[in-house]
């Protein structure tokens, strides 16, 4: 189990798209209503606490463990940085996703027959490795992937 963990919302500064809302459960009048009995960041905000987390536990060493890290989270916070400010945060992407968890390869290493495990995914690992699933909540994913890496 994680020892620390951090958690905010961060109101976007363009319209939720109807995907992310399903897959959330989250709208722009939602987040607001979070105002004041929750963390809610503006995009500069919540991207400058973002960095300063991940910078400090990189700095000591700490791995990224999460569901897709490096394919989706990173480049997502790069990207917003790049949209945000013109620029993307300074500190290499590359250098974290050399030391982050890739919960799938490290399955594949586990057991890399696709007959025998066909499936990849969060739940399904979550399942395999019996897991309580996330269920698309950043931090409850977050957790399951962390347990799932225990189990593995």
């Amino acid at each position: 189990m994680p020892l620390w963990s951090s958690h905010y919302f961060v109101v976007p500064d363009c319209p939720i798209s109807a995907g992310a809302q399903r897959v959330h459960g989250l709208t722009l009048e939602d987040l607001e209503r979070k105002r004041g009995s929750e963390l809610v960041y503006s995009v500069e905000a919540g991207l400058t606490q973002a960095i300063k987390i991940l910078r400090d536990f990189h700095s000591r060493g700490a791995y990224v463990v999460g569901s897709n890290v490096g394919r989706f989270d990173l480049e997502m916070l790069r990207r917003s940085s790049v949209s945000y400010s013109g620029r993307p945060w300074t500190m290499s992407i590359r250098r974290f996703n050399a030391a982050n968890y890739r919960r799938v390869e490290h399955d594949l290493a586990i057991e890399p027959s696709r007959g025998d495990r066909p499936r990849r995914g969060l739940e399904y690992l979550c399942h395999h490795y019996g897991v309580t699933p996330g269920g698309h909540d950043a931090l409850e994913d977050a957790r399951a992937a962390v347990e799932v890496f225990m189990e593995q």
